[in-house]
């Protein structure tokens, strides 16, 4: 016979210390492209960029600031995601 109960079954995970985590992170990136866009200075972060065989190919362009965007201009800028090798001469 039928009683009219229904199961239900799941998992609950509590998020709160991942959000905080991703909150502070975004926070932390905001200061970080603040402070860099403030100065005077041209600022560029480069990350490597491996070949197959594992050895360094190029630098890619993580990060740049205004500034360092006018001070290349003159051999055709960089932005992100830009390889160095291909963009400098």
């Amino acid at each position: 016979e039928d009683s009219g109960a229904v199961l239900l079954q799941g998992i609950l995970t509590d998020v709160t210390r991942d959000r905080a985590t991703r909150d502070a992170l975004r926070q932390t990136q905001a200061r970080f492209h603040e402070a860099i866009e403030a100065g005077f200075d041209g600022f560029v972060l480069l990350e490597p960029v491996w070949n197959a065989s594992g050895d360094l190919a190029d630098m890619a362009v993580a990060e740049i600031n205004r500034r360092g965007v006018e001070m290349l201009a003159p051999t055709g800028g960089l932005k992100p995601g830009h390889l160095v090798r291909k963009n400098l001469p």
